[in-house]
This record gives structure tokens, sequence and C-alpha cells, in this order.
């Protein structure tokens, strides 16, 4: 079971994701567990996933995430543009 899984606003999104064949976004504040709704989501539709994240922080919750997943992800960190335009500003 992943982490943080228990919770019920939690188990309310995956439980309506999965009533919308898998369609819709997760809208929760900074920290709330999107992450570990998307862990959520694999575990019930286990699929290869390709994850593309923008902070170190995020990039180390994914390789972190659940061992029984790791099969099923890749997961890509990139630069945000406006970080390299402030760098580049300087």
């Amino acid at each position: 079971m992943v982490a943080g899984a228990g919770r019920p606003v939690l188990r309310h999104a995956i439980r309506h994701w999965l009533a919308d064949a898998g369609r819709g976004a997760v809208v929760l504040p900074t920290g709330a567990g999107k992450t570990v709704v998307a862990f959520m989501a694999l575990a019930e539709v286990p699929v290869r996933t390709l994850v593309i994240v923008p902070t170190i922080e995020l990039l180390r919750q994914w390789r972190a995430g659940p061992g029984d997943l790791t099969r099923a992800r890749t997961v890509l960190g990139y630069e945000p543009r406006y970080t390299l335009e402030q760098g580049l500003a300087d």
C-alpha cells in the first residue's frame, strides 16, 4: 500500500478518476498528496508510464516511490524555462 493512501480525499480522487475511465485532473494544494494519488492510480491501472517533473524534490519522490511500481515508470526531470531565463538575465 502507498503511504498516505488511507486519506479519504485521496481515495475519493482515485474513485472518481476510475469512474471516469482514467480521465481527469487532480487539483490539490502543495503537500496534499498529488504524487500519492498518482502512485495509487498506477497501482490500479499498472501500465508503463513516463513521468516528467520540474523539481528535484518531485524527482526524488518519484524515484523513491513504491518498489512494486519501479518497472512501470520512467522518471525524467527538466529545468523550467523561467529558471533558465532568470539565469540568463543574471
